[in-house]
């Protein structure tokens, strides 16, 4: 039983900290920059300027595979316990999704200081 919600609090932060990069991301290219206008605006106008690339939203999983170079520091902190079994996550993953609210529910649950979609979802699968 424990392997079925192994890792899930780290996937689930980390899909839930992706939305909330995303966000950022389309917010800073939306945003109004002091006597320059906004990025968007600017890039479509003259083409010199460049709105932050998505790729920004997988600092999330970077910084996780950046945690584990840190393990002989740290112990085993924040690593997956079943990501050398792919069809355990891949189960772990559709579970959650079928029986947990949108990633994107969860962020908006959290930044509105209610973590019970968040607690909501680790017990879904563990239970």
């Amino acid at each position: 039983m424990w392997l079925k919600g192994s890792g899930l609090k780290s996937m689930e932060g980390i899909q839930v900290s992706q939305v909330g990069m995303k966000k950022f991301v389309a917010a800073w290219n939306e945003h109004r920059i002091r006597g320059r206008g906004i990025p968007n605006m600017l890039m479509a106008q003259n083409n010199q300027t460049k709105p932050i690339d998505n790729s920004w939203s997988q600092q999330p999983t970077k910084l996780a595979d950046n945690m584990k170079r840190m393990e002989a520091l740290f112990g085993e902190f924040g690593q997956d316990p079943l990501a050398e079994w792919e069809d355990l996550v891949t189960t772990r993953m559709e579970t959650f999704t079928e029986q947990s609210p949108s990633f994107e529910d969860i962020f908006h649950s959290l930044v509105n200081n209610n973590k019970t979609m968040f607690r909501d979802g680790l017990l879904c699968v563990l239970l």
